[in-house]
């Protein structure tokens, strides 16, 4: 299998159609069999570390980053969240590794373009019921148990960079709007 999969790199790698920069075709392609890779093989692939962080953290950072995100034919960020996903389920040396090339910072973000995502998809009633079908309202239900109702009274430090739970809080607010937003 994974000769097969390494043809596959190789062949889509050396197309002779040459385009300005890489094909995002081709690179979710990639990612995905990779994905596939991490979630089938999970036992035989646990002893060793992902190798492509770097590159990863960068797809994820640029793809969250890009104003045009919605509108793109490739489904970079999906595919790219997806591996991440995968690659840490399959080991802790994965984790750590993701850790270290500082990949956990971007994850807040990440969570917070998808925040946005649902309140935008919550607009139409098809969406609307898709997201709840798919089980959008528990992953958004475990952050509105973050939130804290005495922060304001406790007089402490207000930062969130330096408060954890001044950012739990405001990222359960948002959460709040989400979850009424899908009118449930």
């Amino acid at each position: 299998m994974f000769e097969q999969v390494n043809k596959a790199y190789e062949f889509l790698c050396s197309k002779a159609k040459v385009k300005d920069g890489p094909d995002p075709q081709n690179i979710v392609l990639i990612l995905k069999a990779q994905s596939i890779l991490f979630s089938r093989y999970k036992e035989e692939l646990q002893p060793y570390k992902y190798a492509g962080y770097p590159m990863l953290i960068k797809t994820i950072q640029m793809e969250t980053n890009d104003d045009q995100l919605f509108s793109k034919s490739a489904p970079l960020l999906a595919a790219a969240s997806e591996l991440a996903y995968h690659t840490v389920n399959c080991s802790s040396l994965n984790a750590e590794e993701l850790r270290r090339e500082s990949g956990i910072q971007n994850l807040p973000r990440l969570c917070a373009v998808v925040c946005e995502c649902v309140s935008a998809f919550s607009v139409d009633f098809w969406l609307q019921t898709n997201l709840f079908q798919s089980g959008v309202l528990w992953h958004l239900l475990l952050y509105l148990f973050n939130y804290d109702y005495t922060l304001e009274e406790g007089g402490v430090d207000r930062s969130q960079e330096s408060n954890q739970q001044v950012g739990c809080t405001l990222e359960s607010r948002k959460d709040k709007k989400k979850c009424y937003d899908l009118k449930l």
